[in-house]
């Protein structure tokens, strides 16, 4: 909302290939146009989305692959009959159970550090 007291004003902008509301594609702006009210001067600024990026890649990586693969090794445990004796236990841990584990504690990690970045790039 603008008052008498706004000082400067920002713009961000995205053209389409019509003038119909649409997408924008990849000629979305990652720039900003800071109009100063009082003095008239314009700044802009670019938007660095590295953040946004790294956490989309890592939430996919740990959602898409390594959940489903976590899963799937307790779906068709079948596959893996073997047992492993990891802690020198006298009952041997079944391999299945061993990836399964595994993967999902590696998607948990990666999910808070994913989330963690999310949070990161909103303050």
């Amino acid at each position: 909302i603008w008052t008498r007291e706004t000082e400067s004003v920002t713009w961000r902008w995205a053209m389409g290939n019509s003038l119909t509301l649409s997408y924008h594609g990849s000629t979305r702006s990652q720039s900003f146009i800071t109009l100063d009210l009082l003095s008239g001067a314009s700044i802009t600024t670019s938007e660095d989305l590295t953040l946004q990026k790294t956490h989309g890649i890592i939430m996919w990586l740990s959602w898409s692959i390594l959940a489903s693969w976590g899963i799937m090794s307790s779906a068709f445990r079948w596959i893996y009959p073997l047992r492993i004796n990891i802690t020198q236990e006298k009952q041997p841990t079944p391999i299945w159970w061993f990836i399964h584990r595994q993967i999902q504690i590696f998607v948990v990690i990666l999910t808070l550090i994913g989330f963690s970045i999310a949070i990161a790039f909103t303050i």
